[in-house]
């Protein structure tokens, strides 16, 4: 009898548990609306509404890819500098740069750039001698050593000097460059280096 009593009970327990629960709302009833538009800036948003269980749902739309327009040469390539090709987008004016190599060199020009590399070199210490062996004539010279204005000027400024290519090119014996020096200011050496000059050639005249 206590045997029977107790299978009773037990299918009363599972009979007063819930029989049936209502499953999770799969929410598969209804599509999603944008809301807000993803860019390639920010990300969108969408939502929907479930007829079945009333709830509002709301996700991120990931960010959209940049769309960029074609390459163009911001700075061109020389012999001496890398040039630069850049690209925007056209929504949100992201840039992106690519490096364009250098020039090459030919056998000629490179031993050209080599001599003036030396030159400038030589000059930021005021060694006359090395400076002298860069010129096919030493007395081309004559300015910056024989008149004390400019000879003195060099020696305190020419370490502070800085130089860059511009342009070089070789045609048989004959090479063509273009530096561009940044320099203090000269213009006071430069002026009495002229009057000495002009001194010079007068007295040469007169006593010549």
């Amino acid at each position: 009898m206590k045997k029977k009593i107790f299978v009773l009970v037990a299918t009363t327990l599972a009979l007063s548990s819930p029989l049936s629960v209502l499953a999770e709302c799969q929410h598969n009833n209804d599509q999603w609306e944008v809301l807000y538009k993803a860019d390639c800036e920010d990300e969108g948003v969408e939502t929907r509404y479930c007829s079945v269980c009333h709830e509002y749902q709301r996700r991120s739309i990931p960010k959209t890819a940049h769309v960029f327009s074609n390459w163009k040469v911001s700075e061109k390539a020389t012999k001496f500098s890398e040039g630069t090709l850049s690209r925007y987008c056209i929504y949100c004016d992201e840039e992106e740069y690519k490096t364009i190599p250098k020039k090459k060199m030919t056998k000629a020009e490179k031993k050209v750039k080599k001599v003036v590399d030396s030159f400038y070199s030589a000059a930021k210490k005021y060694d006359v001698k090395k400076m002298r062996k860069c010129f096919v004539r030493g007395s081309d010279l004559k300015v910056f050593v024989e008149y004390k204005q400019m000879a003195s000027f060099c020696k305190k400024y020419n370490k502070r000097m800085r130089y860059e290519f511009r342009s070089l090119s070789v045609k048989r014996n004959r090479a063509t460059v273009k530096v561009y020096c940044r320099y203090p200011d000269a213009s006071f050496a430069v002026e009495k280096a002229l009057i000495e000059n002009k001194y010079y050639f007068l007295l040469q005249y007169i006593y010549g």
